[in-house]
């Protein structure tokens, strides 16, 4: 029976394929294509899922900054009920206000509250 003696390119190929599934999967891909007497491939690479193309990415402090701010907007201001919005406790959104107004430049955490 013929060994498969992979090409130049081949090689190439399957050296800078990414492998997941480390060794295993290597190991299968040329297993298959031994038992199938074919030239092994490389296996198609995953897919990204929709919801996760059409995510911007954005960082967490950012994220928690325009959270805080939406939730003053939307409860005009009021601490408390901004705090209750977010699920969070009146302390952690005191805490909050003081880490927004820290952070920007001009001490204006964007709500309105100085």
């Amino acid at each position: 029976r013929p060994r498969w003696k992979p090409s130049a390119e081949t090689l190439r190929q399957f050296c800078e394929y990414h492998w997941p599934g480390n060794i295993r999967q290597l190991g299968h891909v040329i297993e298959q294509g031994y038992v199938l007497d074919c030239e092994p491939r490389l296996p198609e690479p995953p897919q990204r899922r929709a919801s996760e193309a059409a995510l911007p990415f954005i960082d967490l402090a950012q994220l928690r900054r325009a959270a805080v701010r939406q939730a003053l907007r939307a409860t005009r201001g009021h601490k408390g009920r901004a705090a209750r919005l977010l699920g969070v406790h009146a302390n952690t959104m005191t805490r909050l206000l003081a880490q927004l107004r820290r952070d920007e430049p001009n001490g204006d955490d964007g709500s309105g509250l100085s």
